[in-house]
């Protein structure tokens, strides 16, 4: 599918002259760092998130003799060859074991005789023990250089800045590795230079720790650069009025839950990378001419963006259940236009329809094209996730699992326990039994020891014993996490443990944990969360929970809404509604006062990863609380991405399933 015109603005509220110079200084840093002709190297992760700043023919044609992507390390030229000496360049992610590679690649070029220069750039930090690593390997020095680039922001919608961290929930929850938040305070602060050039907003909404402390790394830049809080008073109108940073860690929910929205559903199905999605093969497609000639005029790519595709901004926020009616209507509008089209009676009128209307009509029509396979196959691929669907929405609403209605709709025969065991036997999905596992211990306070030792073994058994590791690393994340007689979940609350829960867990994740996610009952309660009436809720789509099939609202989006509310104060009717006082993640900073109400705009920060029906409540609030919002996060994730990002062996394609249960 041909793109859309990248000289338009790619944000809501950031300039687009902002945006459009990430891509500049990247090519500047990088000539500075060679000063001459070199051979680019760029890692497979950074392809797609390149493509949305910048492309491989510019690359070329301003940075490189060659662009070559990263395989081993290893760049094969013959010793005689005048580019066997060129300097080599590497566009890394922060990931020592492609360091390493390079390592390797380096002493190899060495032991051939082979001596250049090779720089190793990491986006957008050097990561911790890069320089220990390299002296480790005995590579490091005048031939041998590590540098950052600071390449913080991708564009992924109008409303939607991504740094493209794909390890970063891993990173804050299971590593302790907290040099992320630094990479997301410069973030910030180079969007206040970029917004508000004198100072940062004077409201500040923090959830969870790493968001305190993305808040003091901020503090510190500014003091770094000279800029204030009172030079922010004096500014005038600009910028945003407040920032809201929220941490994973405090919900640790709704990224594992199904997402119900059509871009969301995309996601979980085909995993949209940077903004971009194969379009699947249809089988209907293949199987005759006519259909064949149809297939090739479908583009192989979609991007998936409001802003550069008009059929997608009409589908991306709905509900899987309403999203045929629109196409159905999107088509009949097209056909309609066409049709008015080609009645033009003049030559006039029809050399206007040919050179203004015809190409964007084309292009629409491709991409509906392409809409009606995905969601072809969504549905398919759905349906085999009823079970696990249903299971889903009782645990969220709180559904008593002993209730025999309930059993046998989601054939269990005690309790959820039993139900996993039984998805291990029957082979379903590894990814979406280990998501609602997890899911289990986060919304009903853990499972007891005895039934997690009994699900693991039954898990290992029917997926392989190296999953032994998986179910450390979600107890380490406390994602999975066991609970004594008495009811305490034993690996976060610090006094009880268990053999189970000897392995450590980051200080900044157990406590966020314990207060936010491991009490959800307390919180949904608090929070009011679930609707009163699901069935109204479902077809309003300015609800909040339109998001979850109209059952709660997610605990994310309703922290965040209660936060743009709070600012604006509170009438008499809005007393008996949720609030956030006394919450023990939450905390207001007040850098200066706000003079300029007018001016109602905010940053929302996501630290850890949002999802796409994350992205659409965001925008549902700021419809609501008529602000402008402009969402900033570490990356987009799925279902079971979380899941991926600690445990890579998920990532591996298991046998088909036995009963079709799963996506795969």
């Amino acid at each position: 599918m041909e793109r859309g015109d990248k000289n338009k603005p790619t944000t809501a509220l950031v300039d687009p002259a902002f945006v459009a110079e990430v891509g500049n200084n990247l090519v500047k840093q990088a000539q500075e760092l060679t000063g001459g002709d070199h051979i680019l190297v760029i890692d497979p992760s950074l392809m797609k998130p390149l493509d949305r700043v910048t492309t491989g023919a510019q690359l070329r044609k301003q940075m490189a003799a060659e662009v070559q992507s990263y395989r081993d390390g290893r760049i094969e030229h013959p010793p005689e060859s005048a580019r066997a000496r060129f300097p080599i360049l590497y566009l890394l992610r922060p990931d020592l074991r492609r360091l390493r590679q390079v390592c390797n690649a380096f002493k190899a070029d060495s032991m051939r005789g082979v001596r250049r220069l090779y720089l190793v750039a990491f986006l957008p930090a050097v990561p911790a023990g890069a320089h220990a690593l390299a002296e480790e390997e005995g590579v490091l020095g005048q031939l041998f250089q590590l540098h950052d680039l600071p390449l913080l922001l991708f564009p992924l919608d109008e409303d939607l800045l991504s740094m493209e961290l794909d390890s970063a929930f891993r990173c804050l929850q299971s590593d302790g590795d907290r040099s992320v938040l630094a990479s997301v305070a410069r973030a910030i602060v180079s969007i206040e230079h970029a917004t508000r050039p004198a100072g940062p907003a004077p409201h500040w909404h923090l959830f969870g720790e790493s968001a305190l402390a993305v808040f003091a790394l901020c503090e510190h830049l500014r003091s770094g650069s000279g800029s204030s809080a009172a030079a922010a008073a004096a500014s005038g109108p600009g910028g945003f009025s407040q920032v809201i940073i929220f941490s994973r860690e405090v919900d640790l929910i709704t990224p594992l839950c199904l997402q119900r929205l059509y871009a969301g559903c995309l996601d979980d199905c085909f995993r949209v990378t940077s903004g971009l999605l194969v379009v699947p093969r249809s089988n209907a497609a293949a199987s005759s001419e006519p259909g064949q000639q149809q297939q090739q005029q479908q583009p192989s790519r979609l991007f998936v963006s409001r802003l550069e595709d008009p059929v997608f901004r009409c589908l991306s926020d709905l509900h899987m259940a309403a999203v045929p009616d629109t196409l159905r209507q999107v088509a009949h509008s097209l056909t309609s236009f066409e049709q008015h089209g080609r009645s033009a009676k003049s030559v006039a009128e029809m050399r206007s329809f040919v050179q203004n209307d015809l190409r964007d009509l084309t292009f629409k029509k491709r991409s509906l094209a392409s809409h009606i396979t995905l969601c072809e196959e969504v549905n398919k691929r759905f349906n085999g996730l009823k079970e696990f669907l249903h299971a889903e929405e009782c645990m969220l609403i709180g559904a008593d699992p002993t209730d025999a209605s309930m059993r046998q709709s989601i054939g269990m025969r005690n309790y959820y326990a039993d139900y996993f065991a039984e998805c291990c036997v029957r082979r379903a999905d590894p990814r979406h039994t280990l998501r609602l596992m997890c899911l289990h211990s986060l919304a009903c306070g853990g499972f007891s020891v005895e039934d997690l030792s009994r699900l693991r073994q039954a898990f290992c058994q029917a997926f392989g014993y190296q999953h032994v590791a998986t179910f450390a690393a979600l107890h380490k994340a406390g994602l999975l996490t066991p609970r004594d007689k008495v009811g305490h979940v034993a690996s976060v609350t610090g006094g009880r443990q268990s053999a189970l829960s000897s392995a450590a867990v980051p200080p900044s994740s157990a406590s966020a944990a314990a207060n936010a996610s491991m009490d959800y009952p307390a919180l949904r309660k608090r929070l009011q969360l679930v609707e009163r009436d699901p069935a109204s809720a479902e077809q309003d789509s300015s609800r909040l929970s339109y998001a979850m099939s109209g059952l709660c609202e997610p605990l994310s989006g309703k922290l965040i809404q209660l936060a743009l509310e709070s600012g604006k104060g509170r009438s008499n009717s809005q007393q008996s509604q949720p609030s956030l006082n006394n919450l023990p993640f939450y905390k207001h900073q007040t850098l200066a006062q706000n003079r300029y109400a007018v001016n109602q705009s905010a940053l929302v920060v996501m630290l850890g990863g949002c999802t796409y029906s994350e992205v659409a409540s965001v925008r549902q609030i700021a419809s609501r609380c008529k602000v402008g919002i402009q969402l900033l996060t570490t990356g987009v994730v799925g279902c079971c991405d979380l899941l991926v990002q600690l445990c890579p062996t998920l990532a591996v394609p298991v046998e088909p399933p036995v009963q079709g249960i799963g996506l795969d």
